[in-house]
């Protein structure tokens, strides 16, 4: 049955699974405004706007009963919902919303993406539906399992105490950024000349202290040979380096080197340490970061 032959409205219904009103507070008001873009795109005609936060797991929300009885006495022909789980997420009111279709009294059901009708397959309908009540099943018994391993763990097992944090256990996390050219003259001024000597993966530890390291990135600007001996041996050099720092669970960032007045100068090195802490910073993708460096030209960076 194609939608040019319905000629009655439709119910716009819209649910939320939580009673609470700081609990996802936009879902239901996002969904309505979602479904009404819907409804004016499809040409369907909009009878009343019903909404409600009651979980679908148990048979008895109020709204949901008065729309069916509605439906039944032929106020309306349709329903526009986002998901079929936003009608039901039980086998008593799922099979309620099938035997309203297969019988017509429900002549076309419209979710955000997809159609049902009375003609349809029902056991497209009654997967779809079926995985909704199992999902809360499954929702309820991983509840359960996650509130068993925190008590096992010597957590508090539900809902934060007043005066508490939420996980106050919960370890911080750290990026370490080592501006390697630097950090190589550093080393040298305390006698420690070998590179590939230095436990990276132990002074990472140390200097996180107790954090949990998230990223660990060397910066340096990268060797490339032209041929002549002196450029391979550092190329191989800088090779051996960068192996070494894998195996010490360091990524590195590679600038590159200009050579100017017979001298090897490092470009790019602090732009991108810059960007890498800016962008770090924006995006939170960690508590803190530690940056190795005695760099000044980076301190605007840090100050931002």
């Amino acid at each position: 049955m194609n939608k040019e032959n319905i000629t009655n409205g439709y119910f716009l219904y819209a649910r939320k699974s939580s009673e609470s009103d700081d609990r996802q507070i936009v879902s239901i008001d996002s969904q309505i405004n979602e479904l009404k873009r819907v409804a004016e795109r499809f040409n369907l005609r909009i009878v009343d706007i019903l909404s409600e936060a009651k979980s679908a797991k148990s048979p008895g929300r109020p709204v949901f009963d008065e729309m069916v009885e509605r439906l039944k006495r032929g106020v309306a022909q349709g329903v526009i919902c986002w998901k079929l789980d936003r009608l039901s997420r039980n086998p008593i009111d799922s099979g309620m919303v099938s035997w309203l279709l297969q019988e017509g009294i429900v002549q076309h059901i419209r979710t955000y993406d997809r159609d049902y009708y009375p003609g349809d397959n029902v056991l497209m309908m009654g997967l779809e539906l079926s995985q909704a009540n199992q999902f809360i099943r499954d929702l309820s018994q991983n509840t359960q399992r996650g509130l068993r391993a925190k008590a096992e763990r010597g957590w508090y097992p539900g809902c934060v105490t007043i005066g508490y944090l939420h996980n106050p256990m919960k370890q911080k996390t750290c990026f370490i950024l080592i501006d390697g050219n630097n950090f190589y003259f550093k080393l040298k001024s305390l006698n420690l000349h070998n590179l590939l000597e230095f436990d990276f993966l132990t002074f990472s530890n140390f200097i996180a202290k107790k954090d949990k390291i998230k990223m660990r990135i060397y910066y340096v600007g990268a060797v490339r040979t032209d041929g002549n001996k002196h450029t391979q041996r550092l190329f191989n050099a800088q090779r051996k380096l960068l192996s070494h720092l894998r195996k010490n669970k360091y990524k590195y960032s590679l600038g590159y080197l200009l050579k100017s007045g017979g001298k090897y100068h490092e470009k790019g090195v602090d732009v991108n340490i810059a960007v890498d802490i800016l962008v770090a910073a924006y995006e939170k993708q960690c508590d803190r970061i530690i940056l190795v460096s005695s760099d000044t030209d980076l301190l605007p960076a840090i100050k931002k």
